[in-house]
């Protein structure tokens, strides 16, 4: 039988070197283009609630 290596790596950061580390920042993303259908029947929804 075959077998597969699948390496990992541990990036977690040393407690005592924690304050020298910051976490990168996640970008704005429109989703709508990802789930058009959901957007607009959301949107129609919330139209009928007012």
């Amino acid at each position: 039988m075959a077998s597969a290596a699948r390496p990992f790596f541990d990036c977690t950061v040393p407690w005592a070197l924690k304050s020298h580390f910051e976490r990168a920042p996640f970008a704005d993303v429109d989703p709508r283009p990802f789930a058009p259908e959901y957007f607009a029947r959301l949107e129609k929804n919330q139209g009928s609630a007012k």
